[in-house]
């Protein structure tokens, strides 16, 4: 069965509004939406769906599913994930400070090097 034209105009809506309630990192989002897209084609193709009524019907509004989402979401691993980014955050944080106060001595010293030649 080919899938009309405003169907699936009227889902990759329905998609694009569970994909931005949806809060998390971006590989685990790409994915959960990835399959959440390929589970509607599978039912709107296996029992001949014919309107977006029926797909909220099924699966829920967005605000629904990315409730369901956020309640089955393993927190250890997002916690780990976050601190994994909060490490290389302030790890760069750091070495770009301490590369400015590298720069800061060198243009100091080269700053009285100068005034050194001058002088004498």
């Amino acid at each position: 069965m080919q899938m009309d034209k405003e169907l699936k105009k009227d889902i990759n809506e329905y998609i694009k509004e569970v994909n931005q309630n949806i809060i998390c990192d971006y590989k685990t989002k790409k994915k959960f939406v990835s399959d959440f897209k390929n589970s509607i084609y599978d039912f709107v193709e296996c029992e001949n769906i014919f309107s977006v009524d029926e797909v909220y019907r099924h699966f829920g509004t967005p605000q629904q599913i990315a409730k369901e989402f956020f309640l089955g979401l393993n927190f250890r691993k997002i916690k780990r994930k976050m601190n994994y980014t909060k490490g290389v955050i302030v790890g760069t944080v750091v070495s770009l400070i301490g590369v400015a106060v590298v720069l800061m001595i060198l243009t100091y010293l080269e700053a009285i090097q100068w005034r050194l030649e001058i002088l004498f």
